[in-house]
């Protein structure tokens, strides 16, 4: 487990003046529902502090589990609106009908795991370079998908990291990352072309001032 220090360190409150919204991409009937029952479901996943992983749980996105939403940013210049439209027509196109949420989120009390920062990224790579082989060696016993099929590993870290360094206290994580918005195939690149964040704490949503937007 991690030391007091360490945990106050990186989990440093957002201010309550910083206006934190993210763009979600989806399709329309996603939409509807998230926006009609005001909810977001996210499956857990469970890892243990001595880094045993269930078998037959889904390989967890890049960033963790959690709500994606896509952020604006100055420097760099992101656009998070277009980042989630690029988004939706590139993995959730229906008939090339895509819909976009302006999620609100409550920053008055928030905790971040801000992965652009350089300690933070520093304590990510080293347990991934302690870590990752054994993880390899768990590939086969996660659930068949897309997720598997591209072998980002970097969630899995990321949830050990929350879980049992950071006692589950963070509520978003956000990280400059590159999607291949364009390309048909998986396109990789050591270059960010958004900002995104991925939302643990559902609890935090504003619903009244979350809506659609075109």
């Amino acid at each position: 487990m991690c030391t007091y220090k360490y945990t106050y360190h990186i989990l440093c409150k957002i201010s309550k003046e910083k206006i934190l919204k993210g763009y979600h991409g989806t399709t329309p009937q996603n939409a509807e529902d998230i926006l009609n029952n005001q909810k977001v479901i996210v499956t857990p996943f469970k890892i243990t502090a001595d880094f045993v992983i269930p078998s037959g749980q889904r390989l967890p996105n890049d960033l963790g589990q959690g709500l994606y939403l896509f952020l604006d940013s100055d420097k760099p210049k992101f656009d998070g609106k277009q980042c989630a439209k690029l988004y939706a027509h590139r993995w959730r196109n229906e008939d090339n009908k895509v819909s976009l949420i302006l999620f609100d989120i409550d920053e008055s009390d928030i905790f971040p795991l801000d992965l652009n920062k350089p300690e933070n990224a520093e304590k990510f790579s080293e347990i991934r370079d302690k870590l990752v082989q054994r993880v390899e060696q768990r590939l086969t016993t996660f659930k068949e998908g897309k997720i598997l099929d591209r072998a980002n590993i970097d969630g899995i870290f990321i949830e050990y990291l929350v879980q049992h360094f950071l006692e589950n206290k963070v509520d978003i994580v956000i990280k400059d990352t590159y999607t291949p918005f364009y390309s048909s195939r998986n396109t990789l690149s050591s270059f960010p072309n958004g900002r995104e964040l991925c939302l643990r704490n559902m609890e935090l949503i504003n619903w009244e001032e979350t809506k659609e937007v075109k």
